[in-house]
């Protein structure tokens, strides 16, 4: 899938002088490299050491990641990058605050279900971000307790009453969505909670 933009770019970053091909770079994927960024982190100076840490991350010997795209592969270059930052947000995620150690019952839950456990009930987080979703209240949109599930691909309402639900989608997959409902029932009493304190407190 060839895009002329990314072309010059690439080309730009094989050059003797690749600064004009980075800063090309810079000026046309910096927004998507901090809403990727923005999926993970919440702490506007955790966003902006996460950002940096990417972007040497990319620098890295001569723009080697970067330069290992391939403009006749299958997925756009917005796409592949999109990939490849996520990546490196757990990567520097990691290098900051270390892997916790679950306990073992948890150990023996489904991966995602891990996680919820670790986002909720470990780090004590009232809007959950998880593996590529974050969860959010829109202040004042309606009066039933409902949230948000915003992930790269798109975005799902998901009401909280009577039950957890898809309420609507907006342009995830039938796969992703059902995650997002997956992820708000796994912190139900959490995300209640929040709303009762965002909306009524």
């Amino acid at each position: 899938m060839h895009d002329p933009q990314v072309d010059g770019i690439l080309r730009q970053l094989r050059s003797r002088d690749p600064r004009d091909g980075w800063a090309a770079f810079l000026d046309a994927y910096s927004p998507l490299l901090l809403d990727t960024v923005r999926l993970f982190e919440r702490d506007e100076d955790a966003i902006g050491d996460c950002y940096l840490f990417a972007c040497e991350q990319l620098r890295r010997n001569r723009f080697r990641r970067l330069l290992r795209f391939r403009t006749e592969g299958p997925a756009s270059f917005r796409t592949w990058l999109r990939a490849v930052c996520r990546n490196f947000c757990v990567d520097w995620h990691r290098q900051e605050f270390g892997r916790h150690r679950v306990f073992e019952s948890v150990s023996r839950l489904p991966a995602l279900d891990q996680e919820i456990f670790t986002r909720v009930y470990l780090e004590g987080l009232s809007a959950l971000r998880v593996r590529g979703y974050r969860l959010y209240f829109l202040s004042r949109e309606e009066t039933r307790p409902h949230v948000h599930v915003q992930h790269a691909s798109g975005e799902a309402k998901i009401s909280l009453d009577p039950k957890v639900a898809l309420a609507n989608n907006y342009g995830l997959s039938e796969a992703r969505a059902a995650v997002a409902v997956r992820i708000a029932r796994g912190h139900e009493d959490d995300t209640r909670a929040a709303w009762r304190a965002h909306f009524e407190g």
